[in-house]
């Protein structure tokens, strides 16, 4: 493929050879995509013949030829007569028939080209506002319906969501904003000056040697470049004092997503929940409670929605996250049951233990607190209640197979007596 751009060059140098108007400041007479090949040249027939007879030579030196099915010539500012000679004298070069060859308009894009963006689509461009939120929306029906539709309101925000899991959040990527991050990277090869075609390109076009941070796109100038100056405008504060990183190391698409959602602060309970020891689905629980946004007795009777606010467990008090999980006397049960087994208290092992035991604890608090949330939906649904012994006996089953998995050998002495104890290891 070094072989083409060259016999493409040489062709070009011979001075019957004519840019397209826009490609003759860089001297621009192709482009190579993947497997994919964009020849330029001004619409008249000499441009295109050199053009041709140079990728003819390549074509036989290695057996390289044009996939007919999926070609196709661009016209702009070309006559119809014009247009009809080129016709020929491609499909007369490439020996197929003129039929077979189609021309486009000037936004017309070679299908090849078009099924390969996906991979790059929100790197070049920003996507269209209707097409950000129905992206969102699947994923947020998939978050908490496991499907693509979802017709009830969702527990947490959908902002609040795509914040980082140390701010509250579970880390999911804000479409919106990563596609600013990763077209700002674009905003940012020109601000520097890198050196690639594309910036060239933009300085040669749009730029013509204009300030970056002052400059004003034309009226009339191309959508994706107004979109692109756009970006720049909401961060242009980041690329005028580097603070995409505490280090100033330069541009990441990363450090700039971080910067556009701002500095939210960290919660206290981060490594409480998002312990990697813990069940995946028994954490996610364990968040919706910091959260307070599980649909208890209390919060559906202010919505109407239930006859009293109760606890469906105790029906002592209102049905609360605090109550629930904490000062419920059938919670109350097996979190005491639970911390009698281990032989430490749940929050002060969850602080003030040894390794083990803080993974150990976490893990309890969580698998307490998810099985008292599944309890308490299958008494509501069915009308009936386990005693709490029998929810302590699975939560032990969880926390032995979880602790085996991840424990490490050698362990502290005080671990020891205390797994020894627990019967936790096979």
């Amino acid at each position: 493929m070094e072989y083409l751009p060259r016999v493409l060059d040489f062709a070009t140098n011979k001075w019957e050879f004519r840019y397209h108007p826009l490609c003759k400041g860089l001297k621009l007479n192709h482009l190579l995509f993947a497997d994919d090949l964009l020849l330029f040249c001004k619409g008249d027939t000499t441009s295109i013949m050199l053009l041709l007879r140079a990728f003819s030579t390549f074509s036989a030196s290695f057996g390289l030829k044009i996939n007919v099915a999926i070609s196709e010539v661009i016209f702009a500012g070309v006559s119809t007569t014009v247009k009809q000679d080129i016709l020929q004298i491609v499909a007369r070069v490439r020996g197929i028939g003129a039929r077979k060859l189609s021309y486009g308009g000037r936004l017309t894009l070679i299908n090849s080209v078009l099924n390969t963006l996906h991979n790059y689509w929100s790197a070049i461009f920003l996507i269209p506002k209707m097409v950000i939120h129905r992206i969102v929306a699947i994923c947020r029906n998939y978050l908490w319906d496991g499907g693509t539709e979802y017709q009830r309101a969702p527990l947490v925000a959908w902002d609040k969501v795509c914040c980082s899991k140390k701010t509250g959040g579970l880390g999911i990527k804000n479409a919106e904003m990563w596609n600013i991050a990763t077209v700002g990277k674009l905003v940012n090869w020109i601000y520097i000056k890198v050196d690639r075609l594309w910036v060239q390109w933009i300085d040669h076009i749009y730029m013509k040697g204009s300030d970056w941070v002052s400059y004003v796109p034309p009226a009339d100038s191309n959508w994706n470049w107004r979109n692109i100056c756009k970006v720049r405008d909401k961060m242009v504060a980041g690329y005028m004092n580097s603070s995409w990183l505490p280090d100033a190391k330069g541009y990441s698409i990363g450090s700039s997503y971080c910067w556009l959602q701002g500095m939210n602060p960290y919660v206290s309970w981060y490594s409480e929940v998002w312990d990697s020891w813990c069940v995946p689905k028994h954490f996610f629980i364990g968040w919706l409670i910091k959260h307070e946004a599980l649909n208890t007795k209390e919060k559906l009777h202010k919505l109407h929605l239930t006859d009293n606010d109760c606890c469906i467990l105790c029906a002592a008090e209102p049905e609360t996250h605090m109550h629930l999980f904490k000062s419920c006397s059938y919670s109350k049960q097996i979190l005491t049951m639970i911390e009698d087994w281990m032989q430490i208290k749940l929050e002060h092992g969850i602080q003030h233990g040894t390794e083990l035991q803080r993974h150990a604890c976490r893990m309890a608090q969580m698998a307490c607190w998810y099985y008292i949330w599944l309890e308490r939906n299958k008494c509501r649904t069915e009308l009936k209640l386990m005693k709490p012994a029998c929810i302590v006996k699975d939560i032990r089953r969880v926390l032995h197979t979880r602790i085996n998995q991840f424990i490490r050998l050698p362990l502290l002495n005080v671990d020891k007596i205390w797994v020894q104890h627990l019967d936790i290891l096979c």
